[in-house]
């Protein structure tokens, strides 16, 4: 036990610990020209403590082992990352977290925890790389590139506030990881960036000031009652079977939400576009768009199809110079409303498409211009 001491390392380490169960409680601890605490060992706990590396490269907390615990305490490095963890099973807790010059947090391992804290890091806020690890209730910033950076499987991030200044709120690489309740904001970058599968975004604000707000490259991803804000695009989807359920997706450049895939859906959502060029853009077969409202003022388009068997039903289109733009086979347009566009719905070299039980009204030019089209079926609409 190291309790209520001032130690100070004049030409290394605070402190260095080889071995196991080892406390430092209510201490200063400065490692001048090297680590503030190194530990080799598990078990060991940092707490209501104060520490500080000023080191060349060298973290202000370096550990590596397994159940360690850092809690109330103030971690710093003046030249490097604030806490560098290789192992597993590590916690995190109630602490503010300072990488002057390097990341706030790097894990390399699994089950770590970090909750209540504040992480600051020149370069990521938070670096992860593995699995099962959880963020929690904690605020993250990096400065040059993320604000979370993570590679690995079913990691969680709840009730957080992360941002990265020059790169991506939060970058994901990897599958059944999770998001709820939390913010995200890429200052020169995308709000949520996911190369992966069966990801989850819950309950979330993600804005994209730099270009996407969320982009995911995978399939069964869904997002879920947030709030998506995009310079570029709001969402930007590249893969199949994905969802976006209850969610508020704006952008006010190119595209409020982009799909490039198959078997996607948008459901009981608003999108959202201010002088862009399509509110909605689909590309691929099989996508469905039911119960969503996609206002475009001053767009080209409000809703953009190139494929086959896609379908829209219950929804509301309005506001753009071309409404709904069809170009496929076997797409469905029922029980919605095309209104105040220039062209209501437009379909070009399109085969077999049925609109039936539609409201199109007030729209500036025509409610319904076709081009090149072939057995479509068009009955029980009012025009108007």
């Amino acid at each position: 036990l190291i309790y209520g001491s001032n130690i100070t390392g004049s030409y290394g380490d605070g402190v260095d610990v080889f071995g196991n169960r080892t406390t430092i409680r209510d201490s200063y601890v400065y490692g001048y020209d090297g680590y503030g605490v190194y530990i080799n060992g598990s078990y060991n706990n940092i707490t209501d403590s104060v520490v500080k590396g000023e080191g060349y490269y060298s973290y202000g907390v370096y550990i590596t082992g397994s159940y360690n615990n850092i809690t109330d305490t103030a971690v710093k490095s003046e030249w490097y990352g604030g806490v560098y963890i290789y192992g597993s099973y590590n916690l995190i807790y109630g602490s503010n977290i300072t990488g002057s010059y390097g990341d706030g947090v790097y894990v390399f391992g699994n089950r770590t925890a970090i909750v209540r804290s504040n992480v600051y890091g020149h370069n990521y806020g938070v670096y992860i790389w593995g699995n099962d690890n959880n963020i929690t209730d904690t605020h993250a910033s990096g400065y040059y590139y993320d604000g979370v950076y993570i590679t690995g499987n079913d990691n969680n991030i709840t009730d957080t506030h992360a941002s990265g200044y020059g790169g991506y709120g939060v970058y994901i690489t990897g599958n059944d990881n999770v998001i709820n309740g939390s913010s995200f904001t890429g200052s020169w970058g995308d709000g949520v960036y996911i190369y992966g599968s069966y990801n989850n975004i819950t309950d979330t604000h993600a804005s994209g000031y730099g270009g996407y707000g969320v982009y995911v490259d995978g399939n069964r991803t869904a997002i879920r009652d947030s709030y998506v804000y995009g310079y570029d695009y709001g969402v930007y989807i590249y893969g199949s079977y994905n969802l976006i359920y209850g969610s508020n997706v704006t952008s006010y450049s190119d595209y409020g939400v982009y799909i490039t895939g198959n078997h996607n859906t948008i459901t009981g959502s608003v999108v959202k576009g201010e002088g862009c060029d399509y509110g909605v853009y689909i590309w691929g077969n099989d996508n469905t768009i039911t119960d969503t409202y996609a206002t475009s003022e001053g767009c080209d388009y409000g809703v953009y199809i190139w494929g086959n068997h896609n379908t829209i039903t219950g929804s509301a289109i309005s506001g753009a110079e071309i409404g709904l733009y069809i170009w496929g086979n076997d797409n469905t347009v029922v029980n919605s409303t095309v209104s105040h566009d220039g062209i209501g719905i437009y379909l070009y070299y399109d085969s077999s498409t049925l609109i039936t039980g539609n409201i199109i009204s007030n729209n500036g030019k025509y409610g319904l211009y076709m081009q090149g089209t072939r057995g479509d079926l068009i009955y029980n609409n009012l025009f108007n």
